[in-house]
């Protein structure tokens, strides 16, 4: 059985994988594509989910951190190339799950600055596709107004 914790985390890593995936999927239009933007951009600056992905961020962090040693010597801990015969299966189990407990808190870490990173990036395209709208409609405007 699963412990809350790392269940807690499972779920955030999941969400995570896809509001990324939802972000850089083709869309069919860019009305799509900003719909979709607006709602991710609008769910992630909520402040309920600011602070629950960065206490989730530190949970991450702290289980980073307690089972980073599993990952330093990964062969030898599991007996493959050193031959440790004295090693019990329950032991093995316990430091493959150790294992996979780092490399899914380090996905979750680099996902969610790869989420922040793809946000601010949309939205930045969004404002310089606005701004260039603008100026190219003023720009008819102004030639329209000269015209005769």
């Amino acid at each position: 059985m699963m412990e809350p914790v790392y269940m807690v985390l499972s779920v955030f890593l999941l969400v995570e994988v896809l509001l990324v995936t939802l972000l850089c999927a083709p869309m069919p239009s860019n009305q799509v594509r900003g719909a979709v933007t607006r709602t991710v951009t609008r769910l992630w600056n909520n402040e309920a989910v600011t602070w629950i992905s960065r206490c989730v961020m530190v949970l991450n962090l702290v289980d980073l951190w307690w089972v980073l040693d599993s990952l330093l010597h990964p062969l030898y801990n599991l007996g493959i190339l050193s031959g440790r015969p004295d090693l019990t299966c329950e032991l093995r189990a316990e430091m493959f799950m150790n294992e996979r407990n780092a490399h899914s808190a380090a996905a979750s870490i680099f996902l969610w600055f790869v989420l922040r990173r793809l946000l601010d990036i949309r939205g930045q395209a969004a404002r310089v596709s606005i701004a260039q709208q603008v100026a190219t409609a003023s720009g008819r405007w102004a030639a329209g107004a000269d015209g005769p």
